[in-house]
């Protein structure tokens, strides 16, 4: 009886053998598929984001070469507006100086035309009152040199107007200039620290990539080493 029972049991060992063999075989099968289909896609998320880190690295550059030019242009504004702003300081110390002198030389060529003109009416209207004998062309001679000098202080007089209102009109000028570049630099400025900005948050992006990758490349290494040991199953 006992005999019998084993010849059954060994009888259904032998039929069960195969298929749990086969079993076996299909679950390792799909292990290996899973693993393959694993290892795919994650080439193909590697592949995307080392393009993506190209590209970044690519903006990188491109904003850091952007900050040089930048940096370069701010630094030449400044120096054109510290230039500038010399002059200023300068002319602010002369005009007033100038202003002054001009005012006392302009009072100084008023009397002088004043006097002329009362001598040539003088002359105009009492000619033998100043010369005896002949006094008509000695007259007439007295009267062309005080209307010579006449001209000669009334061009001094036009010059100190004109160097006034050419101080005048550069101080103006540089103000207006100094402004001009108080706004240039100060949109400059604005750009650049948008320039500085945009490079830090592509520094991050650049340093988040790569942790991905490198997390990506573990996981890859791990399921590699994986797929090798269940082929040699």
């Amino acid at each position: 009886m006992s005999c019998n029972i084993k010849i059954l049991a060994l009888i259904g060992a032998v039929i069960t053998a195969p298929v749990f063999a086969a079993e076996s075989s299909n679950a390792l099968s799909n292990n290996i598929k899973d693993l393959t289909g694993q290892i795919n896609q994650i080439n193909q998320d590697l592949a995307a984001k080392q393009q993506k880190q190209q590209q970044i690295a690519a903006a990188l550059k491109d904003s850091q070469s952007a900050i040089t030019t930048s940096q370069a242009l701010l630094a030449k504004l400044r120096n054109q507006r510290n230039g500038d702003l010399q002059q200023l300081q300068q002319l602010s110390a002369a005009i007033p100086q100038m202003e002054s002198a001009t005012e006392q030389a302009k009072a100084l060529v008023t009397q002088s035309i004043n006097q002329i003109y009362g001598q040539i009416n003088k002359i105009n209207s009492h000619p033998d009152s100043l010369f005896a004998a002949n006094s008509s062309l000695d007259d007439e001679r007295k009267k062309i040199y005080l209307t010579e000098l006449l001209k000669v202080e009334q061009g001094k007089y036009q010059q100190l107007n004109q160097k006034l209102l050419q101080l005048q009109n550069l101080n103006s000028k540089l103000q207006n200039e100094v402004t001009r570049l108080d706004k240039q630099l100060g949109e400059k400025s604005q750009q650049h620290q948008q320039l500085v900005q945009t490079t830090q948050e592509k520094t991050q992006q650049v340093i988040a990539v790569k942790q991905q990758i490198d997390q990506e490349k573990k996981q890859l290494n791990h399921l590699r080493q994986r797929q090798a040991q269940l082929n040699k199953l």
